[in-house]
C-alpha cells in the first residue's frame, strides 16, 4: 500500500465518519427548523389579535386618563372654592366679632342702666314707700 492509498483510506473513513455524525445532526436541525417555523405561523396568527387588543386597551387607559385628569380638576376648583368660601367666613366672623361684639355689649351695658333706673324708681314711688310704712309699722 502507498502513502497515496493509506491516505484515501483515512480520508473515505473520515467522510463516512463525519456523515455518520451529520445525518442525525441535519435531520434533528430539520425537525428544530419545522417547529421553529409552526411556531411563527402559530405567533403570527395570534400576534395580530393581541395588537388589536394591545391597542384597544391603550385607548380606554387613555381615556381613564383623560377622566381622572378631568376630575382632578375639578376637585381642583372645589377645593379653591372652598378655601375662598373659609377665608370669606373667617373674615365674616371677625367682622362680625369686632362689629357686633361692641354692639351687644353696648345693649346689655344700656339694659342693665334701664334695670337699675326702674329699681330706682320702683323703690322711690309713693306706693312703694306706703307699703315700706306699713311693714315697719305694723
Amino acid at each position: 500500500m502507498t502513502l497515496n492509498e493509506i491516505f484515501l483510506i483515512i480520508a473515505a473513513a473520515a467522510i463516512v465518519l463525519i456523515t455518520a455524525a451529520l445525518v442525525p445532526l441535519l435531520i434533528q436541525l430539520k425537525r428544530t427548523v419545522r417547529k421553529a417555523e409552526t411556531t411563527m405561523d402559530s405567533l403570527d396568527r395570534q400576534l395580530n389579535p393581541l395588537l388589536i387588543t394591545l391597542n384597544q386597551t391603550a385607548d380606554e387607559l387613555h381615556t381613564l386618563t383623560g377622566s381622572i385628569n378631568k376630575k382632578l380638576d375639578d376637585a381642583d376648583f372645589v377645593i379653591r372654592t372652598l378655601r375662598l368660601a373659609g377665608e370669606s367666613l373667617l373674615l365674616t366672623s371677625n367682622l362680625f366679632r369686632k362689629t357686633v361684639a361692641p354692639v351687644i355689649t353696648q345693649v346689655g351695658g344700656l339694659s342693665s342702666g334701664v334695670r337699675a333706673f326702674l329699681t330706682f324708681l320702683n323703690l322711690t314711688s309713693p306706693k312703694t314707700r306706703k307699703e315700706d310704712n306699713k311693714d315697719g309699722q305694723g
